[in-house]
């Protein structure tokens, strides 16, 4: 009895949990696996996955920031799986419908659970990058002079990537503080109506340039400060 009264009182007196880093993100595991198609009917999506969607979601489309979650993205036979994404600093999926309410139209997502080093972040875009070409999709031209709707400049990467050489040099324009590029178009690619647009995000540049707080939590992620964001639209 004294055995058992000392244990529950020896746990309450343990401190909570620390909040987890922004470095590492959260602790919380993947609720579910979402399995979408770019251009088919979202009825047709959530049938197939295991993540609940709310009543609040439907119809008009999908926004979540908040859950990690298991991705599937198909295109015909081919899938792509991205395991446990989202759930952290400044990552969200969007999913848009058509007008009328039925196709999906659009697909984004932070292909992440935590902040990414630049060296990771560029892994995984070529990565994405490979497996899209793999199924048809052919480089857009590289657009210069972007702004994005905050007003920030957005470099291209060279070439959309295509080869070594551009990705250094990529990395060279993304490392200078000296510009402090806060995002980056790494490539776009389109394949008949569908397109696929890949950008780079540096969140504690952003964080500065927008004087809302948050870069300092950075300041301990040894280069942990990246976002790769993918934009998927069917036309």
């Amino acid at each position: 009895m004294w055995g058992i009264a000392f244990l529950l009182a020896a746990s309450a007196a343990q401190p909570a949990p620390a909040a987890p880093s922004i470095c590492e993100g959260t602790s919380t595991r993947s609720v579910g696996v979402l399995d979408v198609r770019l251009g088919e009917p979202f009825a047709a999506a959530v049938a197939r996955s295991t993540y609940r969607f709310r009543s609040d979601m439907l119809p008009t489309g999908y926004h979540d920031a908040g859950e990690r979650l298991d991705l599937r993205l198909r295109d015909g036979e081919r899938l792509l799986e991205l395991p446990d994404i989202g759930g952290t600093y400044n990552t969200g999926l969007h999913i848009n419908l058509n007008p009328g309410g039925i196709n999906i139209g659009s697909i984004s997502f932070n292909d992440q659970n935590r902040p990414l080093t630049m060296a990771e972040a560029l892994d995984r875009a070529l990565m994405l990058r490979r497996w899209f070409v793999a199924g048809g999709f052919r480089p857009l031209p590289v657009l210069r002079g972007l702004r994005d709707s905050r007003g920030f400049r957005i470099g291209s990467a060279p070439h959309a990537l295509a080869g070594p050489r551009d990705r250094a040099a990529a990395e060279a324009m993304l490392a200078n503080e000296r510009p402090g590029l806060p995002a980056m178009s790494l490539f776009r690619l389109r394949r008949g109506g569908q397109e696929v647009d890949v950008s780079l995000e540096n969140w504690r540049r952003v964080a500065i340039a927008t004087g809302i707080g948050g870069a300092d939590a950075f300041n301990a992620c040894r280069g942990r400060e990246w976002g790769l964001e993918v934009y998927l639209t069917a036309s």
